[in-house]
């Protein structure tokens, strides 16, 4: 068979689409050609997917939501290993897109207040949880310094600036406290690169 482009592809016979337990169990050589035609005819096939997912989006959420559900692991791992990968380039558009869409990031958290505050309480708690109870006020008033100096920069440089955790609060192998001599102030770009990640070195 050869495709719209020229590509010499033999046809697949679905009647030998192998069944095991009720699931279709897709050969090697269907996949070739699913993706040969794909490739093919891309243009077509994205626009008849949202042609579909238009006329069927209760459905189409539904199956993506079950998707996850049953691929959780799978998922979390891939996207952490693309995070993990591109986290320059994720930190850079995430940091122009709110430049460039500030107004309807502050639209959306005046619609979604409760979204809103139940992110910022989590992160309070969190911050309290590792929070000692023998810290001193002089070092309590050296950890509102800190958020000073972040803002400080900002005026100065009119670059935003965050306040980072060293060690980070939740990290994946070891948590920090939330102390002074925890924190830093980082270029808000750079922090967001860093996520929950604890480089020793």
């Amino acid at each position: 068979m050869t495709l719209n482009s020229g590509v010499e592809v033999e046809r697949f016979d679905t009647s030998r689409v192998l069944q095991h337990k009720g699931v279709s169990m897709v050969t090697d050589k269907q996949k070739a050609y699913n993706r040969a035609y794909y490739l093919a005819n891309r243009g077509k096939a994205i626009r008849k997917a949202k042609l579909y997912v238009a006329d069927n989006k209760e459905k189409t959420l539904a199956y993506q939501k079950q998707y996850r559900l049953d691929n959780k692991d799978r998922l979390d791992k891939q996207n952490k290993e693309y995070r993990k990968v591109n986290s320059k380039e994720l930190a850079a558009y995430q940091k122009e897109y709110r430049k460039n869409n500030a107004e309807t990031i502050r639209a959306k958290a005046r619609v979604n207040p409760s979204r809103v505050s139940a992110k910022a309480a989590k992160r309070r708690g969190d911050k309290l949880k590792r929070t000692p109870t023998w810290l001193t006020e002089e070092h309590l008033a050296d950890i509102k310094e800190v958020y000073w100096l972040a803002k400080d920069c900002y005026v100065v440089s009119g670059q935003e600036y965050h306040v980072d955790h060293i060690v980070p609060l939740l990290g994946e192998r070891i948590s920090g406290l939330h102390v002074p001599w925890n924190l830093q102030v980082l270029p808000a770009d750079i922090n967001l690169s860093k996520g929950n990640r604890y480089d020793q070195d």
